[in-house]
């Protein structure tokens, strides 16, 4: 059976990403473990171990509607540094997506990427799904996979596929190419993607488009332009994470089109 690890601090954007979380375990006939961390910014360290169990499990009932109820949950408190915790439980489980929040703590609103969060992404061996602060859930029917025609991508889209049967949503393929010189080649290894996923088991919606422009601008920009409910790529090496994710570029994924990230990793190199 898959299994899913999803992160709370008990706020209300924890409340949002666990309805990503439910619903993607429905579809896959997944299990979730949910971990609470208690640490020394945390109220809840200063409670006894029951008390603790018994929050964890009333914030996640009262947030589960009662189509998802079915889905087995599993309740983890451990106390420590945050992202050493995260890293250790997924070594130990071997999950096969984990989700968390941008944003790491009340205590630093203005990070939109948190050192948590990047630490995990740049350490997790397992997918992570990074969802930003949002004002509700939002459902998922338009994920975009930015492609760099490398070894990954047919599994990753294969993922996405899945994916994309649990939220009934299409997948948009986009590449970028800085030199112009680089359309034609870019064209034929697009079309070549796409023939793989022609007929595919899912009967996911799989289209493409190749923008030219500098990477990283030109994929936010992208999203401004063209609203979309995910973002997902492949890494890998950590400090394509570390890029990707500065700061104004974060500002602009995270604050302006609330894109969820979904980082798939690459560990054959």
């Amino acid at each position: 059976m898959p299994k899913l690890l999803f992160t709370t601090a008990y706020s209300e954007h924890s409340k949002f990403i666990w309805q990503y979380a439910l619903q993607l375990a429905a579809h896959l006939q997944a299990s979730i473990d949910v971990l609470h961390i208690a640490n020394d910014h945390n109220h809840v360290s200063f409670e006894s171990p029951i008390n603790q169990a018994e929050k964890l499990q009333i914030f996640i009932a009262s947030n589960t509607p009662e189509s998802f109820k079915q889905i087995p949950v599993h309740y983890i408190l451990k106390s420590g540094e945050p992202a050493g915790v995260i890293l250790k439980q997924e070594e130990q489980s071997h999950y096969d997506v984990l989700f968390m929040g941008a944003t790491t703590s009340n205590l630093f609103p203005d990070k939109f990427i948190g050192s948590v969060s990047l630490k995990v992404l740049e350490m997790s061996s397992c997918p992570v799904l990074l969802v930003p602060p949002i004002s509700e859930f939002r459902a998922i029917k338009r994920i975009v996979y930015a492609t760099n025609f490398d070894n990954m991508d047919e599994w990753a889209i294969r993922q996405l596929c899945r994916w994309s049967n649990a939220y009934q949503a299409e997948i948009c393929l986009l590449h970028v190419v800085e030199e112009s010189a680089e359309d034609k080649k870019a064209r034929k290894k697009m079309d070549k993607l796409l023939n793989l996923f022609q007929k595919n088991e899912h009967q996911t919606t799989i289209y493409a488009e190749i923008e030219s422009g500098e990477k990283d601008e030109l994929i936010v920009e992208y999203l401004e332009q063209h609203p979309s409910d995910m973002l997902a790529f492949t890494t890998h090496r950590k400090d394509m994470i570390t890029h990707l994710f500065k700061p104004s570029l974060t500002k602009k994924v995270v604050a302006k089109s609330n894109t969820p990230v979904l980082v798939f990793k690459n560990l054959t190199e």
